[in-house]
């Protein structure tokens, strides 16, 4: 009787300190009839994993493309030139082209490798960005695999940590933390 008690006991408690996960399913959003959407995404990678290229958009940054994640965009239809960071010196294809249409959902993929060079002399890695234009249903797969993570489901929300402004006020204790309490 009491090693049943204790594992019901057992049983609350560890229920009670589970966290319940669910995969998310990638899906497109719907696009409106004036503009096209295009989702850009970049596969987990150990190759370049440090590494965020910005993405430009006809030589207007939009964003950083990071490693295992997507981003998505609402354009305008008309030719649309995609390119990362032109003033790095990264191999690959770094710069595609598109005409974007209304009402349609476009695809690019980031795939990255490092090259090192054997030779006798310091060489540097030679770090390559390719951007490439995916079918929909291989891409819709690709960003439900790699780009969604699992995602917490629980009744506490965890806390939104805001970032104070900064006044002219000068010094203050108020505003130093302890290097040493992490």
């Amino acid at each position: 009787m009491i090693f049943k008690i204790f594992l019901l006991i057992a049983f609350i408690c560890t229920s009670a300190c589970s966290t319940f996960y669910e995969n998310d399913q990638f899906t497109p959003k719907p696009v409106s009839d004036d503009s096209a959407t295009v989702y850009l995404y970049r596969p987990s990678s150990v190759s370049n994993a440090a590494y965020s290229p910005e993405l430009l958009v006809n030589d207007e940054y939009k964003l950083s493309i990071k490693n295992g994640q997507y981003s998505s965009m609402t354009l305008p239809p008309g030719k649309t030139i995609f390119e990362i960071e032109p003033n790095k010196n990264y191999s690959g294809i770094t710069e595609i082209s598109l005409m974007l249409s209304a009402g349609k959902s476009y695809y690019i993929r980031t795939d990255t490798s490092l090259k090192l060079e054997a030779s006798t002399t310091y060489e540097p890695y030679q770090r390559s960005f390719n951007l490439s234009v995916i079918d929909e249903a291989l891409a819709v797969s690709q960003i439900g695999e790699c780009c969604l993570t699992k995602k917490k489901t629980s009744t506490q929300q965890e806390p939104i940590h805001e970032v104070e402004k900064s006044s002219d006020e000068g010094f203050s204790v108020d505003k130093t933390q302890n290097p040493f309490s992490h």
